[in-house]
């Protein structure tokens, strides 16, 4: 028994240690923001108890929605795919693999939108970012509706982080993907505690309303749904997805900043009015610069996804085999690693 346990334990610190030192430290990282995130919420029992629920439920939801997306894709490839280009997609494990996590996100992000419009339509948040600031975070109140949102986005981002560190496959944007994750979770849980429900509010059906567009095009990519036997469905998505990518997180998201940065202080600081640098903690909120720090730090990794899709794009239009542009994004770090430990091998050889 004792063995067994041993073994447990050095599995687990060989699973945590793993990689070189960025990952190492990426790693470190995660579980300090699970640690800030349980301290967040532990001031609230109903949102501990929520968070830790939706926790369980994203778990077993996971399976469930794995094997209703599995079943989906053999059954377009036994009644839509026969005859067609993409006839025998499914014979290559991996897209199927990679089709059934796109989909997760898929019902994760869906399920998200589903709980934030209840609050972001209603009361005009994205028409007026003033209204972010009226009544001033300091004196929010939280409404059922906007916690159960934050716990459900919370729990889905902890259990996402921990899944693309220790069992994902690893893409070549795997450090950029691992420290967009440890960025979201801080500011969602960050946001919570400072009483800025509504600017976090907004945040998260920006980025969870664009990522449905990826999830969709990615899917389709991956199943090979491209080009006249699809009435370009997978090119057609891939216009949605770029457009809103660009709308929501390149110009909706830097000029929310912009109001943080103008607005929302003018209207909650009234010592220095307009005068971010002047009264640091603006008025008693706290996390406002982090918060304002982390939010500039996304804007870079999403101009860096943007660049990649615009290179999707580009690589679709010049070259022809279909293989390129499913995988223009899909590229697996460890293949990457193999065929580098491969070259290596046989110039030693030589």
């Amino acid at each position: 028994m004792t063995n067994s346990l041993k073994f447990t334990f050095h599995d687990i610190i060989d699973a945590v240690t793993e990689g070189n030192t960025l990952n190492k430290c990426l790693t470190a990282a995660l579980f300090i923001s699970y640690a800030y995130t349980f301290s967040c919420i532990t001031r609230e029992t109903l949102a501990c108890c929520e968070f830790f629920a939706f926790l369980v439920v994203v778990y077993f939801m996971n399976k469930a929605i794995a094997d209703f997306f599995e079943k989906s894709a053999r059954w377009l490839a036994e009644n839509v795919f026969v005859g067609k280009s993409n006839e025998n997609i499914l014979e290559r494990k991996f897209k199927l693999g990679r089709f059934k996590s796109q989909g997760l996100q898929f019902s994760t992000h869906f399920l998200s939108v589903l709980l934030q419009i209840p609050t972001i339509i209603p009361e005009g948040l994205m028409s007026d970012f003033d209204k972010l600031w009226s009544p001033c975070p300091v004196v929010q109140e939280i409404t059922h509706a906007i916690r159960f949102a934050y716990m459900f986005e919370l729990a889905s981002y902890c259990f996402q982080a921990f899944e693309h560190r220790f069992s994902n496959i690893r893409n070549k944007d795997y450090y950029v993907m691992f420290t967009h994750h440890i960025v979201t979770i801080l500011l969602i849980a960050g946001s919570y505690d400072a009483n800025a429900f509504r600017v976090g509010l907004l945040v998260m059906f920006m980025h969870d309303f664009s990522d449905i567009f990826v999830d969709i095009n990615l899917m389709t990519n991956q199943l090979g749904m491209e080009g006249k036997d699809y009435f370009f469905l997978s090119e057609i998505l891939y216009i949605f997805m770029s457009s809103s990518w660009f709308i929501f997180r390149l110009i909706y998201l830097p000029k929310l900043i912009k109001n943080i940065l103008t607005s929302g202080h003018r209207m909650c600081a009234a010592q220095f009015p307009g005068q971010v640098w002047k009264y640091p903690h603006c008025e008693g909120i706290k996390f406002f610069w982090p918060g304002v720090i982390m939010l500039s730090a996304l804007v870079v990794m999403h101009a860096y996804w943007m660049y990649l899709i615009f290179m999707i794009g580009y690589r679709v239009i010049t070259d022809t085999t279909s293989t390129n542009k499913a995988e223009a994004y899909e590229t697996d770090l460890n293949e990457v690693k193999k065929r580098k430990l491969e070259k290596k091998e046989k110039a030693k050889n030589e």
